[in-house]
């Protein structure tokens, strides 16, 4: 069976979904394109009410990349009002990138690991 999500790697922790982005040029058009289209679908498919997407794997990553992002939250709390986002493992160059763009961490939650965005979920925490 081929996998519908070759660029990312997904785990299921109780009622959380942590969405790891597998190593890939996040500058590349074409890749941020392919992305788009396998996170969509992940979470058009399992339309998760809390989801971690962790950047360990991430290098770098182009303005264009942020916007997908945020179609993506967008998508996810149009499907499920109460959903909530949270990005982990972000370097610090990328943490500075988000600061920003999203300096009161209105838009994104940033998290130093998928185990404290994980116990932010489990204490609540928006």
């Amino acid at each position: 069976m081929t996998d519908p999500y070759p660029n990312l790697l997904i785990e299921h922790i109780g009622d959380i979904t942590v969405v790891t982005l597998k190593p890939g040029d996040f500058f590349d058009q074409q890749m941020i394109a392919i992305v788009k289209r396998e996170l969509l679908d992940m979470v058009k498919a399992e339309q998760p009410a809390k989801l971690i997407l962790s950047f360990k794997n991430i290098q770098r990553f182009s303005s264009a990349f942020i916007g997908i992002l945020v179609g993506l939250k967008e998508h996810l709390r149009f499907h499920h009002p109460e959903a909530e986002m949270k990005l982990s493992d972000l370097r610090p160059a990328h943490r500075e990138v988000f600061r920003l763009v999203d300096p009161n961490q209105s838009l994104f939650k940033l998290y130093d690991g998928v185990a404290i965005a994980f116990r932010a979920f489990q204490a609540g925490a928006v």
